[in-house]
């Protein structure tokens, strides 16, 4: 049953919307790690290897370009990278630049304007995807805070006027 319904979530999941795909990952990470079960972690790690490689060039973590862009669907990512980098601190240098260079994108566009966050006029987002994201906004207070803690590196400033 266990194996039937990861495997279920597997295929399924990154098919559909980002965000979708986002609470999989935030679900698989500690479960994997949890149970210690090889498959899973496997499937955690299939995951971050194709989060990581399809980056865009200027940080965005997402298949989403221009006026589609919004930040709420990595908030549960980042919540399971950081699981991830919790259990198994090999990720560390495939997974702490992506989500630096991420922060470092999310810093400029909160400064455009609240691109990501707020409505835009070339949004092509419904008020409704943006109201989710300012209620769930907590959840990336979260990951910041824990780069801020364990990670900063130079990056302490952006991370600090990202929250």
């Amino acid at each position: 049953m266990k194996g039937e319904l990861s495997d279920q979530l597997a295929q399924r999941f990154p098919l559909l919307r980002s965000s979708s795909f986002s609470y999989w990952f935030n679900g698989i990470v500690p479960l994997a790690y949890a149970l210690d079960d090889r498959r899973l972690k496997s499937q955690a790690a299939s995951a971050v290897e194709f989060i990581v490689q399809h980056q865009q060039d200027d940080g965005w973590i997402g298949p989403e370009i221009g006026g589609a862009r919004n930040f709420w669907a990595r908030y549960p990512l980042f919540l399971g990278l950081i699981n991830l980098l919790e259990a198994d601190s090999s990720y560390q240098s495939t997974v702490l630049p992506a989500m630096h260079r991420f922060f470092a994108l999310m810093n400029t566009m909160l400064k455009s304007n609240g691109s990501g966050y707020l409505p835009q006029q070339d949004d092509l987002l419904g008020p409704s995807d943006h109201d989710w994201g300012r209620v769930r906004v907590c959840d990336m207070m979260i990951s910041l805070m824990w780069m801020c803690e364990n990670h900063a590196s130079n990056h302490h400033q952006v991370l600090m006027e990202n929250m």
